[in-house]
């Protein structure tokens, strides 16, 4: 068939209809173990999922409070004078460490959500 296939020969219609299916069959098989593996993680009890529901939100605040700061940084870097770059290099280093640790909340977050499953 591969030779057929090179020559410019088609595939039989019984052939391509068997092709079809199986890959319909192998979609559904990897939805399948989607599906089981999802299941296969462990659930939250009660105790656990009002923890680290208390804990997403407390990310969400602090999050939001990292974004406040970066703000008024950027802020301060627009009106500081642009001849001082010492004064802007802190600046400069203050928003890089507001943005890492967003990241690693942004990280802290995700996880807790997909545990939570939303």
């Amino acid at each position: 068939m591969v030779e057929d296939l090179k020559r410019g020969k088609s595939l039989p219609q019984a052939d391509a209809a068997g092709t079809a299916q199986s890959a319909n069959t192998a979609q559904s098989e990897n939805e399948q173990a989607a599906d089981e593996q999802s299941a296969d993680q462990p659930k939250l009890s009660g105790k656990e999922y009002a923890q680290a529901s208390r804990r997403v939100s407390a990310i969400e605040r602090k999050l939001e409070k990292i974004e406040q700061q970066k703000g008024e940084l950027e802020s301060q870097m627009n009106a500081h004078d642009p001849t001082d770059y010492e004064g802007l290099g802190k600046l400069s280093a203050q928003i890089a460490e507001l943005e890492t640790q967003q990241g690693e909340l942004e990280t802290e977050w995700f996880d807790l959500s997909e545990q939570l499953g939303k």
